[in-house]
This record gives structure tokens, C-alpha cells and sequence, in this order.
């Protein structure tokens, strides 16, 4: 005796396919962020001019160079974002304040070690909201400046990103080192 079984669409559970796609989705958005400071850092460097081109593939993935860069990157990243939430239940300008206060962290981290100073995560977000002291606003002005190019982005799903990304990048190395001289 045969037993055929059909699958009724009406039954099918999405919440499987659906935490699938979240947690992929987390996994895409942690690697491309990495990626991001990767390049960031390079461009850093090339504002500086302590870095030539020779491969620019291999050289903008200069935080993979460390494992110290690697892990003090997704730390700083992690106890960023949970210090913004805390400070934002108070209410959500203190936490917009604190996320421009902690916002050069990682690249006081990775300036540090750079200079062979081993330094505490929490003092990376220490040094970079006293870096920050008097700049709020002139920093908040900068990334209001992009609000444009943050809507021509979405308004052509994603694809203004492959121009509006690296200008964007390059603004907040330039920031940073002008911010450190």
C-alpha cells in the first residue's frame, strides 16, 4: 500500500525560512562592516601617506593583517552599540550625542597599537568621546551633509552606493586625521 503526501502551501512553516534568511542576513551585515573598517583603516593610511597602492585589493584588507585589529574591531563595535542603547532608553538625542561621542574609537584602537601601545577597549571609547569634546556638532553637520546622498542610495536601491560610499569613506578618513593632527 502506497501513501502519497502532499504539501499543502497553506501548511509550509516560514518561520524556518525566515530565521534562515536573519541569520544571513546578520552574517552578510558583521562581514561587510568588517570590510568597511578594512577600507576605512587603508584609506586612513593613504591620506597619510604612509601607504602606496601596490595592490590595492590586498592592501584594503589591511584589517585582516592583526588579529588584534580583527577583534578589538567586533568588541569596540559591540560594547558601541550597547552603550548607544542604553543611552538612547534614555531618551534618543542623549543616545544620538553618545554615538558621535564613541564614533572614532575604532581608529583611536587601531592608531594605538599602530604606535605599540596596548590599550583597553573601553579606553578607546574613553580617549574617543574626550577626542570628540567641542567636535559634536561640526560631526553631526558632516553626516547631515550626506542626507542627500543617503537618498539618491535608496532611491535607486543601492545602486548610487558604488559612487556615494567611497566619497563617503574618504570624507570620514579625512575627518579623522584632521581630527588627530
Amino acid at each position: 500500500m502506497k501513501v502519497e503526501q502532499s504539501i499543502n502551501i497553506d501548511q509550509l512553516d516560514y518561520s524556518v525560512i525566515w530565521n534562515v534568511w536573519s541569520i544571513a542576513n546578520i552574517a552578510f551585515s558583521l562581514i561587510l562592516s568588517i570590510l568597511t573598517i578594512s577600507v576605512m583603516f587603508s584609506c586612513i593610511d593613504i591620506y597619510r601617506l604612509t601607504q602606496k597602492l601596490d595592490d590595492p585589493f590586498v592592501d584594503c584588507l589591511k584589517l585582516f593583517q592583526r588579529r588584534e585589529y580583527v577583534i578589538g574591531t567586533i568588541i569596540i563595535s559591540l560594547l558601541q552599540t550597547l552603550l548607544i542603547f542604553l543611552w538612547t532608553l534614555l531618551l534618543i538625542i542623549p543616545g544620538i550625542i553618545k554615538s558621535i561621542s564613541y564614533s572614532q574609537a575604532i581608529y583611536i584602537y587601531r592608531d594605538q597599537l599602530d604606535a605599540g601601545n596596548k590599550i583597553k577597549y573601553r579606553d578607546a571609547i574613553t580617549q574617543s568621546r574626550m577626542l570628540m569634546t567641542n567636535h559634536k556638532m561640526e560631526y553631526f553637520l558632516l553626516q547631515l551633509s550626506f542626507i542627500g546622498y543617503w537618498f539618491l542610495t535608496f532611491i535607486t536601491g543601492g545602486l548610487a552606493g558604488l559612487w556615494t560610499m567611497p566619497y563617503y569613506q574618504l570624507t570620514m578618513a579625512n575627518y579623522y586625521v584632521n581630527l588627530t593632527k
